[in-house]
């Protein structure tokens, strides 16, 4: 993947996610994305580890978005210490556990899958 591409899906990741429902909103809508569940379980390990860190990052920037950064306490704890082999390592688990959600977008399912991994 080029470093365009990855600053790309960067920006896009973080404006997602700084759209991550509060309790007071109803529907939260995800705009097209780059890659589905199923794209991302194609891509090689280097692939994998480089997008799944790019989304990390990504998230990382919601509070430049306007998400407080309380709301971000979980995530950073989460993912301190962690390499981008690790991480990718969580994302491709929960896609081969879900197939169910390969057709959906791969940011969806790494939320997911840290919140599943990373309980608060």
């Amino acid at each position: 993947m080029n470093p365009l591409t990855i600053l790309i899906a960067l920006i896009l990741v973080a404006g997602m996610t700084a759209a991550t429902p509060t309790r007071n909103a109803q529907l939260v809508e995800i705009h097209d994305v780059f890659l589905t569940g199923a794209a991302y379980l194609e891509l090689n390990k280097n692939q994998q580890a480089s997008y799944a860190s790019g989304l990390i990052d990504g998230m990382m920037l919601a509070p430049t978005f306007g998400t407080p950064k309380k709301n971000m306490a979980w995530l950073e704890s989460c993912v301190t210490k962690m390499s981008n082999d690790q991480v990718a390592a969580i994302l491709t688990k929960y896609l081969k556990d879900h197939p169910e959600r390969w057709h959906q977008p791969a940011q969806l399912a790494m939320f997911l899958a840290l919140k599943e991994s990373c309980p608060q």
